[in-house]
């Protein structure tokens, strides 16, 4: 574990920093792709512009000639209800005064609504193009910053990945391949550490006699929850300690206890029984 853990929290360090050069590099290349789709956008924009003015100038012709056309009705309704001709009702020919009167108001409110629209887009239309050239130029400083911010993330991401080949070769293959499919799989953290009894990848609480054990020897393990590879940091791990009594000790001996040292007496020399009684007296002899 001395070695193998520091190797794979390095390898681990260089993959999530090559995950987010790729994922710059891919946002650079999308904002890249969307400046020029913006430039596009803009030509094409353009061109409805134009496409529509000429439209409505063809509209603005087309009832230009109907009124025309309307008036030219008129003036020869009128000279007929003038003339009075034999045979024809004089309302008759009103009625379709009043109608082509009505025609000519109708195509003349409309031809109103069309050459507003077209000064309308016209002035739209000189906005965008005096635009352009401004614009332009934006979007061309802002694709050549984005070019080099591309070659930049492209070539330290070149570095990384040299650099991730090398750690790679210090890796034991099983273990490496069971490290990448974690990483690919558990959002890119295959490696976490054990802290007060908690895995730090998942948060989840692991069993008290599974942390113990891994506090007094170290290793590299899996979470149970997670599975990802699982790890108790040097300075949190306990000292080995045996345990002191039967009841306690794994392999149910008792441990044996320092030898203590006697304790050194000094004996006091005892009289004989019959000494120590009184000499009897002569009415009881």
């Amino acid at each position: 574990m001395t070695e193998t853990l520091p190797r794979l929290l390095v390898l681990q360090a260089c993959d999530q920093r090559i995950q987010q050069m790729i994922h710059t590099l891919d946002t650079l290349q999308q904002s890249l792709a969307a400046v020029k789709e913006e430039n596009q956008v803009k030509v094409q924009a353009v061109r409805a512009w134009q496409e529509k003015i000429t439209e409505s100038e063809k509209a603005r012709d087309h009832l230009t000639l109907q009124i025309k056309q309307v008036k030219g009705q008129l003036r020869g309704k009128r000279c007929v209800l003038h003339r009075s001709r034999a045979g024809q009702p004089e309302e008759t020919v009103q009625r379709e005064i009043a109608f082509l009167e009505a025609s000519k108001a109708a195509l003349e409110e409309e031809l109103r609504t069309v050459v507003t629209q077209i000064a309308q887009d016209s002035a739209a239309l000189r906005q965008a193009e005096d635009l352009i050239p401004i614009q332009h130029c934006e979007r061309q400083r802002t694709a050549s910053s984005l070019l080099s911010q591309v070659a930049a993330t492209a070539e330290e991401l070149r570095k990384a990945q040299d650099e991730r080949t090398a750690l790679a070769t210090e890796i034991a293959p099983l273990l490496l391949q069971e490290y990448e499919r974690i990483f690919s799989r558990r959002g890119e953290v295959a490696v976490v550490a054990l802290a007060n009894e908690t895995c730090q990848g998942c948060s989840m609480h692991l069993p008290p006699q599974m942390c113990v054990e891994l506090q007094r020897h170290p290793r590299l393990t899996f979470c149970p929850h997670c599975h990802r590879i699982l790890f108790v940091p040097i300075e949190t791990s306990l000292p080995v300690v045996e345990p002191c009594s039967a009841a306690n000790s794994a392999n149910g001996h008792r441990t044996p206890q320092p030898q203590r040292r006697p304790k050194t007496r000094t004996r006091t020399s005892k009289k004989p029984l019959a000494a120590e009684l009184p000499p009897a007296s002569p009415a009881q002899v």
